[in-house]
């Protein structure tokens, strides 16, 4: 008979294919599957039967059929998840040899904890994948929750709850107050770094992130404004002070005031000098108020005869400068004035300066008496002389006498001259305010008069008339021109010779002077032979050179010996223009240091 044996899938069959065996018979199959498959299903004759590794058909009598089926293995992964995640895919089945990979996946608010590999710890992964699966597996993932840190912190006095660090479940919300201390407020609140607006509480909503939350605290500040009326001040006249601190204003008076009232917050506080603010909570203020001292100035005015002639009270104010008269009483004067029994001088009038107390003023008076003041200017005498008291409505006569040579030229009575006097006194009638008087002394003037004949023969120095102070010296030089010379000097009309100079001692009386020259030839004569006239005879520019003559005098004479030119010259050339001269002869002499060094003759064509 013949035994058919055939495979589907992965395995063999032994022996495989068609095998004929003898009627009654046995035969056996072998049946392996290949790694990884399994005898899923054996089939004789068409019939399914159990599955064995083994066949024997017996007894052989028929035909036959074996078939082994075989089909992959399969294996199972299972995935599972704990609270807060998900694994994909929660279980699937694989064939041997295939892989899977598993994606781990956090909900919201979560993280991945760990993960479990066939109950081994893979550790924190977002997928796995099994390779070359020949057997069943199992992954386990475990979630926790986000947290995040929520950190509170307090700058200044006050406080913020919770305070430090709080731990806060992702998606949650956690409200913090804000709780400044007495006297400060929150200046500031800073949320993750940025200031926000301030608020007594502030609420993290839906928390994905660690956070940082500042409440800055301040204290509170206020205002002590204090302020002054005219007449003093107050120090610190403004100032900002904290919260419980205290502060003192100082009040003082300017000079001369004194302080009339002082004002804490609108409430009368009497007259104090300081007023301390304690324990500050609020704003205040403080107002001064000052006024101005007056002193009394008594005045009083007592005879010699101790009359009161006058009598009243000035009221003045603190500081000024009061001037303190006395009213006029005829040929009386101020002898004496007592302030507050001090004495002090005798004039009719006080002037108290800087006034700070009440003044007694007493003025003291006496029959007036004046003062006549006589001095003098030249030789002579008066008399009385220098200083003469007279008492109200008497005269003093004053008398003069010049010395001898001397006049009274003038007379000067209290700054006013009054001329010459007819007479040798003066009398100062009914007195009754100081005198001066001046008695100028002048000595006689005497006229000495001088001339020359003929006149332009030369000249006298001084010429004409001259005025001499008695008893003074006058002398008189006689310079002829060239071509003259002195013949007689007549004084007074009396003769004194041929003389080129005469004195007047002790000048007592008026005099004359005649000098009488007459012409004489003249010669050229030189002293310094380096001096040099051209072109001569000239008809314009005449030129000299002057060697070795310094400080020189040029002199041009005419033919009568008149002086028509004289040049001073500081240079060893000089010229003469005679181009405006008529023709003839002229004489130029040279003069230096005083002295004639040079006569020269000079023709004009």
């Amino acid at each position: 008979y013949t035994l058919t044996a055939s495979v589907e899938g992965e395995g063999t069959i032994t022996p495989e294919g068609e095998t004929t065996v003898n009627c009654g018979e046995s035969i056996t199959y072998s049946i392996t599957p290949e790694t990884g498959w399994h005898l899923m299903e054996l089939r004789v004759d068409g019939e399914a039967v159990e599955n064995t590794d083994s066949y024997t058909f017996m007894d052989v009598r028929t035909d036959h059929s074996i078939t082994a089926v075989f089909a992959i293995n399969e294996y199972t992964v299972t995935a599972t998840a704990g609270e807060g995640g998900s694994v994909t895919p929660a279980s699937t089945v694989v064939n041997y040899g295939d892989s899977a990979t598993i994606e781990i996946a956090a909900a919201d608010c979560h993280h991945i904890d760990s993960v479990f590999v066939d109950g081994v710890y893979e550790g924190v992964v977002s997928s796995y994948t099994f390779r070359n699966i020949d057997e069943d597996h199992a992954l386990r993932a475990t979630f926790a929750m986000d947290t995040y840190t929520l950190t509170a912190s307090v700058e200044g006095e006050g406080a913020i709850t919770p305070e430090g660090e709080t731990t806060v479940n992702c998606g949650e919300s956690t409200t913090y107050t804000i709780m400044p201390e007495t006297g400060w407020h929150l200046m500031e609140l800073r949320v993750d770094g940025e200031t926000i607006e301030n608020a007594d509480t502030y609420t993290f909503t839906d928390v994905r992130t660690d956070h940082s939350i500042t409440a800055v605290f301040a204290i509170n500040e206020y205002t002590v404004t204090a302020t002054a009326g005219e007449g003093g001040s107050v120090t610190p006249a403004s100032t900002v002070v904290n919260y419980g601190d205290s502060v003192t204003v100082e009040i003082v008076a300017a000079d001369c005031h004194h302080i009339d009232s002082v004002f804490v917050d609108g409430v009368y506080e009497g007259v104090v000098s300081s007023y301390t603010f304690r324990n500050i909570a609020e704003d205040h203020t403080l107002r001064a108020t000052f006024v101005m001292d007056f002193y009394d100035i008594q005045i009083t005015v007592v005879s010699e005869e101790s009359e009161v002639f006058y009598a009243t009270v000035v009221n003045v104010p603190c500081g000024t400068d009061t001037l303190v008269g006395v009213p006029l009483f005829y040929c009386y004067n101020v002898d004496s004035i007592v302030v507050n029994g001090v004495v002090e001088f005798g004039e009719d009038s006080l002037f108290v300066q800087d006034v700070r107390e009440n003044v007694d003023v007493v003025f003291y008076l006496s029959r007036e008496q004046f003062r006549l003041v006589s001095s003098k200017q030249g030789n002579g005498t008066v008399s009385p002389m220098d200083t003469t008291y007279a008492s109200c409505d008497d005269e003093v006569t004053y008398t003069f006498t010049p010395d001898e040579g001397w006049f009274v030229q003038d007379l000067i009575v209290d700054g006013e001259s009054l001329g010459t006097p007819a007479a040798d006194s003066y009398t100062f009638y009914n007195i009754h305010e100081n005198h001066t008087i001046v008695v100028v002394f002048e000595r006689n003037v005497y006229v000495i008069t001088s001339s020359i004949d003929p006149i332009d023969a030369g000249n006298i120095t001084p010429y004409g008339t001259t005025a001499v102070a008695y008893g003074d010296d006058q002398t008189f030089n006689i310079m002829p021109f060239p071509g003259y010379q002195v013949v007689d000097v007549e004084v007074d009309g009396e003769s004194q010779g041929a003389i080129t100079t005469y004195t007047f001692y002790h000048v007592e009386a008026n005099h004359t002077i005649v000098a009488h020259l007459v012409t004489v030839g003249v010669e050229e004569v030189s002293v310094n032979e380096e001096i040099s006239v051209w072109p001569n005879p000239v008809e314009n520019v005449c030129h000299i050179q002057l060697s070795n003559v310094h400080n020189a005098e040029i002199q041009l004479f005419d033919a009568q010996g008149k002086l028509i030119l004289r040049k001073h010259v500081e240079t060893d050339a000089a010229e003469i223009d005679l181009a405006e001269r008529p023709s003839g002869m002229y004489l130029l002499r040279v003069v230096s240091d005083g002295k004639v060094v040079a006569t020269r003759k000079v023709i004009r064509k």
